[in-house]
């Protein structure tokens, strides 16, 4: 396989809040969706919102809305039929003046702030590209890196790293569906989690202090994103597609650096990560942005 493009619209939105309110978070992160190909529902402070449909008959939705209480606008994932929801939500905490970047395709978004993200500013999700051979008719992910509205520990997410819960972590809030089996992260406390969500990629064996994960030159090797989970948090993770408009690199770059790559620009999400021994590889998962 390839880098796969979702073709369309790429969204790369900077904005500064002006009133901090969760609803006014909320119609952002719509707004945006909207312009990267999604289609909205609803009202101001409660949307839902549907992306596109892959070539392969796949999409995913979610609701953004404020909740009318709390301190956070919430996100929802759900299948574009309403008939699986999450029943936890990813959190992201509004506040005047705070900046926020939302990067969005017709098939996934990210919305983070700039630099090494605190707890409550970090969520992710979508669709993906699924090869015919796999088997798969719905797989929708998410990624966050809080458990609760008022969290105040900052949870392992793919801001971070390639794998959501190795090493008695505590993983951010996550919904993920396939081909209708759903599995959640909701408040997990410290362990390690076989099925929680993963990168995978070529350079997989690539672990920290190991060499051989670097070109002679010192370029990186690039592979696709590929991802996947398990259908419950103990049981083996499996590949079930890959990201669109991304890739992985076996190089440790620091949050929000840009490369240039087959025409476009990317942007890294995961911050400096050199891998832990045995656990998870050293990698940058980036993400186009044009």
């Amino acid at each position: 396989m390839s880098i796969q493009f979702a073709g369309g619209t790429i969204v790369n939105n900077v904005w500064t809040a002006t009133s901090g309110t969760l609803t006014e978070l909320a119609d952002q992160i719509k707004t945006q969706l909207v312009n990267a190909g999604w289609t909205a529902t609803g009202t101001s402070g409660n949307w839902t919102v549907t992306s596109a449909t892959t070539p392969q008959g796949l999409a995913a939705a979610c609701t953004v809305r404020d909740p009318g209480s709390g301190n956070c606008t919430q996100i929802k994932m759900q299948n574009a039929a309403g008939s699986h929801v999450q029943a936890g939500a990813l959190f992201l905490l509004p506040a005047a003046a705070k900046q926020w970047q939302i990067i969005a395709n017709k098939y996934h978004f990210w919305v983070f702030t700039p630099g090494a993200s605190a707890v409550r500013e970090f969520a992710c999700g979508g669709t993906l590209y699924v090869p015919s051979f796999v088997g798969i008719t719905e797989g929708i992910w998410s990624n966050s890196n809080a458990q609760t509205d008022t969290d105040a520990t900052k949870r392992t997410s793919l801001r971070t790293r390639p794998a959501a819960a190795v090493g008695n972590d505590t993983p951010g809030n996550s919904f993920l569906d396939t081909n209708g089996t759903v599995t959640e992260f909701n408040t997990i406390g410290a362990s390690t989690y076989p099925g929680a969500l993963q990168l995978f990629g070529t350079t997989a064996l690539s672990w920290a202090f190991v060499p051989n994960y670097r070109w002679f030159d010192n370029s990186y090797p690039v592979s696709e994103a590929l991802i996947g989970w398990g259908n419950a948090t103990t049981t083996e993770a499996k590949i079930v597609g890959q990201l669109w408009d991304a890739f992985w690199a076996s190089g440790d770059f620091s949050t929000d650096a840009t490369v240039s790559y087959s025409g476009h620009t990317f942007w890294a999400m995961t911050n400096n990560n050199v891998g832990s021994s045995a656990q998870y590889p050293r990698g940058t998962l980036f993400v186009a942005v044009n």
